[in-house]
């Protein structure tokens, strides 16, 4: 179990490691987890705000779905991942809000599944091509 004290050194982190849309996404994981053992609403207020910046990213690319970077150079599956991941995992905990963050992860499930970032064996494709949005060959996970 996090204690409360490793729970506040985990997001104390400066807003300067927010360079790569990655990097928020673990960070919204981290304070998400500190909500949960504290109870602390600072925390999930945090998770809310990362979630909200890179929500103003979604759809922006010319495949659909989210940026890996924001410098906007490539379309990937773990920024796409961690971005319903964090919809759902504040759906789950956000009141009012709920219904919202609900809605943002079902659409983005749903353009996931039609991407072409999963093959016919369920495996995911690392990323797209921006100029064709067809699977781009990469690795597979």
């Amino acid at each position: 179990m996090v204690s409360r004290s490793i729970a506040q050194k985990i997001c104390s982190r400066s807003a300067q490691e927010h360079s790569k849309r990655t990097t928020p996404n673990v960070n919204r994981l981290d304070r998400i987890a500190a909500y949960d053992v504290t109870g602390n609403h600072k925390y999930l207020y945090t998770a809310q705000v990362i979630f909200d910046d890179m929500h103003k990213a979604y759809n922006t690319t010319p495949c659909g779905g989210l940026w890996w970077d924001k410098p906007h150079t490539y379309v990937n599956a773990i920024a796409n991942e961690l971005y319903i991941d964090a919809a759902a995992h504040l759906a789950a905990r956000s009141g009012d809000a709920s219904q919202d963050y609900l809605n943002k992860a079902l659409e983005a499930w749903d353009w996931f599944q039609k991407s072409g970032l999963i093959n016919d064996e369920w495996l995911i494709n690392d990323g797209l091509d921006e100029d064709t949005c067809g699977n781009n060959g990469g690795t597979v996970w």
